[in-house]
């Protein structure tokens, strides 16, 4: 490539005003990577003064009908003050015989994580107790991995009301300092509008961190997140970092998750699972939705109801997960939630060279389904660059199917992905930039996206504006 036609590229992404619709195919441009934050980064280390109870990587998710699950992290295995023995394990072919060499000491140390809780600042009077888990790998010890589900076995918590909390150990009498989330409002069109955050593929660069400071900026209701998330790769302290890196987010604003192809890792025996650390560190509500699986499940918010799907999960016509979508889809009543969105990894509309055709396999399978029940939007990550669709349906375009987003630009340090096909008719946007999807859904038939590019700080790179068609809906829907 020439240097004059490489400088012009370089214009084009980083200084263009609006995103760009069509354009000339340029030659092969590789990913340029993006060297990861360093572990000793402000943002991603542990704070100074920081002990073996002080609890860090905060995060808060739904977990049902008028619940969360707060997580949180601890390293009680530095406590010296215990009488933890930690073995020394020399012949790792040997390692699975024997007690994991930490985890089953911080076990048995039975630690009591408990969130105080309340819905006025410095008056707590709530307490739930909570549960922890560990898991090792050959070269890793994770620390105490804490959950605590609030508005399960007390009742629901207030819809739309404000909830102060800090998490910690009532017998080590250390604590998070005071934080608080804003709880979901009612379930139902009268809940709306309502602004989704929409991330994917963010890793820890310092394109991640532009990235979720504009997104807190934008003020979102709730966040989903597309798969892709620390880019550990099977090193399990870069799920620490993640975990810290984001913790000012996702201890103060709802995130909901689902699986990407980094979060596979290497498995480095039988005895390990793929999603090891995804399996362990999070929660997410897929018994409420009758999945079997954390690899998939579905929730509703306000007006909406969203279904989180496993692009590495069995998907066939004789999978678990596609009988599970096919029973929950028929499930909705567009009366309470009118929008349907679909979350997953693998896009399966998506015209850049890069994992071009990797989910063509699933889609094939599952898009009759989604048009079936009139899923109004698929969001998707994974492709290092933004996309963004006209409504479609096999190919082709359609009012009635849904409109595909890929906001897999969160930030990773893999690099962008450049180069693209002709443009397809069904495509309407694309650029290689970093950056976020916001989604309002206004009303029960109107929904604005908007896409920010980083560059470009607080202004729209693009948009558009959509109208429900209560119509695009066949089969087993209950009619509005």
């Amino acid at each position: 490539m020439s240097l004059c036609r490489l400088l012009i590229l370089v214009l084009v992404v980083c200084h263009a005003s609006t995103a760009v619709r069509g354009g000339i195919h340029l030659p092969f441009h590789p990913r340029t990577p993006t060297p990861a934050l360093p572990e000793d980064h402000a943002l991603l280390k542990r704070h100074a003064g920081a002990g073996a109870h002080t609890p860090e990587q905060v995060r808060v998710s739904y977990a049902g009908p008028g619940a969360v699950t707060i997580a949180w992290v601890t390293w009680p295995q530095e406590d010296r003050s215990t009488t933890m023995v930690v073995r020394k394990l020399f012949m790792v072919e040997e390692q699975n015989k024997h007690r994991s060499r930490v985890c089953d000491d911080i076990k048995d140390m039975r630690l009591k994580p408990t969130v105080q809780w309340g819905y006025t600042s410095g008056s707590l009077v709530h307490e739930e107790r909570g549960e922890y888990t560990c898991y090792t790998t050959v070269a890793y010890d994770s620390g105490a991995l804490h959950h605590a589900t609030l508005g399960a076995r007390g009742g629901p918590l207030r819809p739309g009301s404000v909830v102060y909390y800090r998490v910690g150990d009532p017998e080590k009498d250390v604590w998070s300092e005071e934080l608080q989330f804003k709880m979901a409002p009612e379930i139902g069109p009268k809940s709306l509008p309502y602004r989704l955050g929409l991330i994917g593929d963010l890793g820890q660069t310092k394109h991640s961190v532009e990235t979720l400071d504009h997104i807190n900026a934008n003020n979102p209701d709730s966040v989903m997140f597309v798969g892709d998330m620390s880019y550990a790769d099977g090193y399990h302290p870069r799920w620490d970092t993640w975990g810290r890196m984001v913790s000012e987010h996702t201890s103060r604003l709802v995130w909901m998750y689902t699986e990407g192809n980094h979060e596979i890792e290497p498995a480095h025996s039988k005895d390990t699972p793929d999603f090891l650390a995804y399996m362990t560190r999070f929660k997410m509500p897929y018994k409420h939705s009758g999945s079997e699986s954390q690899l998939y499940y579905s929730y509703n918010v306000a007006g909406a109801h969203i279904i989180m799907l496993g692009s590495y999960a069995e998907y066939g016509e004789d999978s678990a997960q596609y009988a599970w979508l096919e029973n929950d889809l028929r499930k909705v009543d567009r009366r309470i939630t009118p929008w349907v969105i679909v979350g997953m990894h693998a896009p399966w509309y998506n015209s850049n060279h890069n994992h071009y055709g990797e989910g063509e396999e699933m889609r094939k399978i599952m898009e009759p389904l989604l048009y079936q029940y009139g899923v109004d939007f698929v969001v998707s990550g994974h492709v290092h660059a933004y996309e963004r669709s006209e409504h479609v349906y096999d190919n082709k375009l359609d009012e009635c199917g849904p409109m595909y987003l890929n906001v897999g630009d969160g930030g990773n340090r893999e690099g962008l992905d450049f180069d693209y096909f002709k443009q397809p008719d069904w495509s309407a946007v694309r650029e290689p930039s970093y950056g976020h999807g916001i989604l309002d859904l206004v009303d029960e038939t109107h929904a604005r996206f908007v896409w920010h590019r980083n560059q470009d700080g607080a202004q729209v790179a693009d948009s558009a504006s959509i109208t429900r068609n209560p119509n695009c809906r066949s089969v087993g829907m209950k009619k509005t």
